[in-house]
């Protein structure tokens, strides 16, 4: 199932959105009750197509043809038929695809993983592995990557059929490759040989960011936490994310007040521990990135707990 079979059976969500891409993934779960969906995505797209990120939603993107790069936070992947990375919810990430490449994206929410949850096996413990090794990607090859495939195209199929028995088809291929990715995770002797480039600098910048989040954050702070210009770091951060350093700050700001949010917090509060000067400067960037207030997001997220 490719992007317009999927907006064919969602039209009151399209009509909204305007189309599939535009609609975030968490408002996307909500409202037609799917907790994992699997779609077929094949195009060129312009190079740094956005730094973006989803709360609550864990994404799993597949290569099936071509090639591309794909940023999480400060690393860069080089991905090839058969690569995969794994995304944590509140992960800013971006695929870099100047070329041709055809992919699969999986989407699926923490209640998804946690139906599938047996006394032996819970697949979120994949998730904290990768967070901890710092490596978000996987490569399948011979008749590992001939099975990923033939499990991701089998539900791409099944996605939104009502056939006896479908539903537990779908979960069943979801958790062979789970397995097939714990099996991979575990058992790969070369794990340690992580295949992403990361620029020092950029790395350095991002630390920076994440620990002075609640802080006045300018470029020229950071320029002389590193003792390098900050037309250098400008230049540098731009070239190798796509977004400039403030733009990035904001949107880190941003994946923190949404958890704060979730844990009831006052807005204005919320505001001030986030670094944003006031809470109309808050309130602004937040509706801007989102597309509703922060008032409306959190009587959003009582309504589906």
């Amino acid at each position: 199932m490719n992007l317009k079979d999927i907006e064919s059976k969602i039209p009151e969500l399209i009509k909204q959105y305007k189309s599939l891409e535009n609609i975030p993934i968490e408002r996307f779960t909500s409202i037609t009750n799917v907790k994992c969906f699997t779609f077929l995505m094949e195009d060129i797209l312009p190079i740094f197509k956005g730094f973006h990120f989803h709360d609550d939603i864990y994404e799993i993107l597949y290569m099936v043809e071509g090639s591309s790069q794909y940023i999480i936070e400060d690393k860069i992947y080089n991905l090839e038929k058969g690569d995969m990375v794994l995304v944590c919810p509140n992960q800013l990430h971006q695929l870099i695809s100047p070329n041709y490449s055809k992919r699969i994206i999986c989407s699926f929410t923490p209640d998804y993983l946690e139906s599938l949850k047996t006394s032996n096996t819970n697949f979120k413990d994949i998730f904290e592995v990768l967070q901890f090794t710092g490596n978000n990607k996987i490569s399948f090859q011979n008749n590992d990557l001939a099975k990923v495939e033939t499990l991701f195209t089998r539900m791409t199929k099944l996605l939104f059929s009502d056939q006896f028995g479908d539903d537990l088809q779908y979960n069943l291929s979801f958790s062979r490759i789970m397995l097939l990715i714990a099996e991979k995770l575990f058992d790969d002797k070369d794990l340690t040989d992580v295949s992403y480039l990361t620029h020092p600098i950029i790395k350095n910048i991002i630390d920076y960011i994440n620990q002075n989040l609640s802080n006045k954050i300018t470029i020229k702070n950071i320029s002389d936490n590193l003792a390098l210009s900050p037309s250098y770091l400008s230049h540098i951060f731009k070239e190798n994310t796509g977004v400039s350093i403030i733009q990035f700050i904001i949107k880190k700001r941003l994946v923190h007040s949404k958890e704060l949010l979730r844990q009831g917090k006052r807005i204005e509060d919320i505001a001030q521990e986030c670094g944003f000067m006031d809470y109309t400067s808050f309130f602004r960037s937040f509706k801007k990135e989102f597309g509703i207030t922060p008032k409306k997001y959190i009587q959003d997220y009582l309504i589906h707990i």
